[in-house]
């Protein structure tokens, strides 16, 4: 179930295709056809960040998503930056921001290593 917040975001980015929001965490995902590309947390909206836009949320002043993990003394950063206030309630900025954070999640899945294993095969025996 979304929350007025969430519905709030998946409104501003009404002009992309294939959105929709997913509860996770306490808070949600946002999806663009079947790709996490931002979180809400705590009614706070973070993009997913990489090398294509990190600059802007740099000159932008934001920061990363952080947490405390359980059974650490350090917090954990993750690659969602806090998407600063004057983009969020420009529609037309933060669907830009919005495709660029998807397209870092696009270019994250190509260059992760699979982590699926083939197990070797048995050679047949013929009787011959």
């Amino acid at each position: 179930m979304k929350n007025d917040y969430c519905n709030y975001v998946l409104d501003q980015l009404s002009a992309l295709p294939g959105l929709h929001a997913r509860a996770m965490f306490g808070g949600f995902g946002i999806y663009r056809e079947g790709t996490i590309f931002a979180i809400i947390v705590d009614d706070t909206l973070f993009f997913k960040v990489g090398p294509l836009n990190l600059s802007k949320y740099e000159k932008a002043g934001s920061s990363p998503f952080t947490y405390e993990a359980k059974g650490k003394s350090k917090s954990v950063s993750m690659s969602y930056w806090l998407v600063p206030a004057e983009i969020l309630e420009d529609a037309g900025k933060m669907t830009e921001w919005a495709e660029d954070a998807y397209r870092v999640s696009l270019a994250g899945k190509k260059t992760k290593p699979s982590t699926k294993t083939s197990k070797p095969r048995a050679k047949s025996r013929q009787s011959g």
